[in-house]
């Protein structure tokens, strides 16, 4: 077997840092003209389970948040969603987004009708879906 250590000079780092940078610039450039840098953040679906992609895929929320210098006013998993407290606390800056990750459509529907029950509960508050994988 070949061993191979990768460098910050490896031609295969700097084409995933290309490729990481181009995704974050094109996520921010939809994403920046979605949220006002005034949003009241209403951020819902924390992954509250083992699965430590949608973890990473929160963590990657949370930072381009505090890039804006935006701190969520409301956070929650599915299980502790409390549409009155957020009907208590939204104003007109308010936003609420979904965690994105892989869990929009018919594999795992007790998310899917958590985001459904969202739209129902709020029709007329913007509600923006981060990025998804759709099955």
């Amino acid at each position: 077997m070949t061993y191979y250590q990768a460098t910050a000079s490896s031609p295969q780092i700097k084409e995933n840092a290309q490729v990481i940078e181009h995704l974050q610039a094109e996520a921010r450039n939809v994403l920046d003209a979605l949220i006002p840098c005034n949003a009241h953040i209403i951020l819902l679906d924390y992954p509250h389970h083992p699965n430590v992609g949608d973890s990473m895929i929160w963590l990657g929320e949370i930072a381009y948040l505090k890039s804006r210098r935006i701190k969520p006013s409301y956070v929650c998993d599915y299980k502790n969603y409390n549409a009155d407290f957020i009907r208590r606390i939204y104003n007109e800056n308010s936003l609420i987004l979904i965690h994105g990750g892989g869990n929009f459509g018919s594999l795992w529907t007790h998310l899917h009708n958590f985001k459904l029950q969202v739209l129902r509960d709020f029709p007329k508050l913007p509600v923006i879906q981060l990025p998804q994988t759709v099955y």
